[in-house]
This record gives C-alpha cells, structure tokens and sequence, in this order.
C-alpha cells in the first residue's frame, strides 16, 4: 500500500527518473552494451556532419545509413535521392572534404542500383609506417593454382586477392619499387601447387634463382635461353590444343586434371630490349602469342617490367605485348613521385614503402573479378612478402 501511494503522489516523476538512472547504469556496466551506445553515438554524429556538409554544398538529399570505422577513417553507406545521383556526389567531393574536414571524400555507386552506394571519408594513411606484412600461405605445405591468391591488403583493412587461370598480369613501376617481392607471391603460390609448371626468365638471374629446383626450366639474361624456353613452351602450349581438341573441350578446367604452366618473368625490359633487333623481335613475338593464346590452354603470364631503362623501340614492344594483359600492378616507391610504364597515367600518393602498389585494370577482390573499365581509379595497397625459399621438394 505504501508503494502505491508514493508511487501515486507527487514523488512519481522523482521515482521514474531515478528508475531510468539506474537501470542505465547497469546497462553501461556490460561492456557489451557500453560500446554498442559508443558506437550508435559515434555514427550519428558522422551522420550529422554528412547532412551538415551536403546542406553545406547545396546539393540534393543524400541520405548517411550505416557507419562503419575502417583505418583510413569511415565508411558509410549513402542513398542518393530523386533527381540527383552519385555520380553528382562525386563531382563535389572536394567541397565535401572540406565541410568534413577530411583528407579525401571517395563516392561509389553499387553496380546492382543506381541509387545506393558508399562514402569514404579518408582522414589518414593507414599504409604509412605499417610493417612488413607476411603472406598468410607462407606455412602451406601445398596450394592449389585455382584458388584466389591473397596478394596484399587494401587501405581499407581488407585482404586483396587475385584469381590466375585465365589471365596474365603485368606489374610495372620504377627500380626497387618491389615488383620481384610482389612477383614472387605469385610464384610461390605456383611452387607449392605440385601439378602446375613452372617457367621462369630472370634478367638479374638472382631474383627467381631460388625457385629453380620447382621449374621446369630457367632462362638467366641470356637471350638466346629465353627464346629457348619459350618455343618450348609455346610447342606444349600447342599440344595441349590438341588434347583439347581430341577430348571435345574448348578450355582447360580444373576438373580436366590437366596441369597449369606459370610463365614468371622478371625484368621484362632487359628482354625486350636486346641489342640484337631481330631476337628482340622474336621474344617479343613469342611471348605475345603466349598471352594471346595460351589463356584456354592454361598458360599464364606474369611479368615485372621496370620504368626506367626502356629504349624508344623496346617500349613499342612491350606496349604491343601488354594489350591482352588481364590484370595490371603499378609499384612506387617515393612520395609524389609519377610512376608511367604504359599502366595508364597513375599518380599514387605514397610513402617510402616499397611494397605499395597502385592497381588499375580489372583486378580481384576475395575472388572475384571485376570489370575492365578504364575509369576503375588507382587504388593503394600493400603487397605481402612470400619469403626467398621454396618449401617443395625440387622434381
């Protein structure tokens, strides 16, 4: 009977605030409900300089839903009105950066609907300072060619991946930007798959002498083994059309059982710009039909091809070789600097950091391939390190 009175009179308001208090101290006293009240409190406040920036800028409602932290700052995921559109967004990223006082403002549109898509408040470098970072299948004791292959991590804190069968992949920049260290994930990954062929052409003979005991063959700086190697190469490239063409298949699969050959080759330059013209010409020939034909067969090519050091007719080549290239890795190394060996014209912000790349063409995310566009921008990330030793036994 007491309870009702007091809870009936003038104390009743008194009670139900204290009631609230306490029941939001306990609440703050899990640490799970603390953080989850944190982070509601954190978006909305994101979400509150959004609307403030594009009132600010005069732009259509662009409505801020979830807000996610990542290293580079946030990500949040954005839903354009009537009559406006991402596109629009995107073109007033600076004055939006700006208003939000952040280093860049990034606007993507989802493929599947026009109207939705994601914000990037970039506010720092995540890549900056960041240590060497290991390749997760350095302890495998086997791979398989047919899988993704993690070959760094992204900006924002996610893993990048490439997928190889049906494909050819160029990675360029400038000397000691570290286009052998990125090369040799590629290589050790082939290394550890006991039925892929490897073939390896080394210009410095040191940078893929350490995978020898897992090749096939090795051609060093000697213009004449490398034009060996590929003839070679291009002769089972064409016995294994035939096979296919006796089985009734148009392209190898993994359930065909047939191996993989992986053709590595470091300094792509020094090969294609041989003082001789006519084995220049002959290399170059070759190894184009490779990329060219070889996708059904299951050959794929993977080169590194330095900046620095290509003569006027040797460019000519190499730009002649790199058109049915699939995936494209431009490397930097200094800060501002403009790395241009025929990629397209890239401008990657980066720091001292041999293993940052700029990655432009179609490229792959967890396994999955996307689109050639050229209006893909470049996007930074850092490449892990495989090591300098081959685990598998030598054939």
């Amino acid at each position: 009977m007491l309870l009702q009175r007091v809870l009936a009179g003038p104390c009743r308001d008194v009670v139900a605030s204290a009631l609230v208090v306490v029941v939001g101290a306990a609440l703050l006293a899990v640490p799970a409900a603390r953080n989850w009240l944190f982070r509601a409190l954190w978006a909305a406040r994101i979400r509150r300089a959004w609307w403030r920036a594009w009132t600010d800028c005069e732009l259509p409602r662009v409505r801020a839903g979830k807000v996610t932290a990542i290293p580079a700052g946030e990500l949040m995921r954005v839903r354009a009105s009537r009559g406006s559109s991402l596109d629009f967004v995107e073109r007033r990223a600076e004055e939006l950066a700006v208003c939000l006082q952040a280093r860049e403002v990034r606007v993507a549109r989802d493929t599947d609907n026009a109207a939705t898509g994601t914000v990037t408040l970039v506010r720092r470098d995540p890549l900056a300072g960041m240590a060497s970072v290991a390749w997760p299948n350095r302890g495998a004791e086997a791979l398989s060619l047919w899988e993704s292959i993690p070959v760094g991590i992204d900006e924002l804190g996610e893993t990048l991946a490439v997928s190889l069968p049906e494909r050819n992949v160029l990675m360029g920049g400038e000397p000691g930007a570290g286009k052998s260290a990125a090369l040799s994930v590629l290589v050790a990954t082939a290394a550890l798959d006991p039925s892929v062929k490897l073939w390896l052409l080394d210009g410095k003979l040191v940078e893929l002498s350490v995978w020898a005991p897992c090749a096939e063959r090795l051609a060093g700086p000697d213009i004449d083994e490398a034009i060996a190697l590929l003839r070679d190469l291009r002769g089972q490239m064409e016995a294994r059309y035939r096979e296919l063409l006796a089985r009734g298949k148009r392209k190898v699969t993994r359930e065909d059982g047939l191996p993989l050959h992986l053709v590595a080759c470091d300094e792509l330059a020094f090969y294609l710009g041989s003082e001789d013209r006519k084995k220049q010409r002959e290399f170059a020939e070759l190894l184009r039909d490779l990329v060219a034909r070889g996708r059904a067969a299951g050959v794929i090519v993977c080169a590194a091809d330095p900046e620095a050091g290509l003569g006027r007719r040797a460019e000519c080549l190499a730009r002649s070789v790199r058109v049915p290239v699939g995936a494209a890795v431009q490397h930097a190394a200094g800060l501002g600097h403009d790395p241009r060996s025929g990629l397209g014209d890239a401008r990657p912000q980066c720091g001292d950091d041999r293993a940052r790349a700029t990655r432009r063409g179609p490229t792959a995310r967890r396994g999955r391939h996307a689109g050639a566009d050229a209006r893909v921008p470049p996007h930074r990330q850092r490449c892990r390190r495989a090591g300098s030793a081959c685990d598998r036994p030598a054939r």
